[in-house]
């Protein structure tokens, strides 16, 4: 893996497939602060949080979203 940020995010991927069992052994695994990567679960689900009530909010009014739309403000929060 070529950068910190790649690391991280395979670990995120790896911890909600269930690859690991514990935040500790999958930072150990890819050398990732504990605190940084529960920080970053964290606020993984927050954002995740946030996209699907903006989607039904949307929905709600109207609006579908496009999985464009969607795309486009994912890489904004992210």
């Amino acid at each position: 893996i070529s950068n910190r940020e790649d690391s991280i995010r395979l670990t995120i991927i790896n911890l909600e497939s269930g690859v690991f069992m514990s935040q500790r052994k999958a930072a150990a695994k890819y050398n990732i602060p504990r605190l940084t990567l529960t920080s970053r679960l964290a606020s993984s689900s927050t954002t995740r949080e946030f996209i699907i009530n903006w989607i039904l909010e949307e929905g709600a009014r109207g609006y579908s979203p496009t999985h464009a739309q969607t795309q486009e403000i994912a890489s904004r929060l992210l």
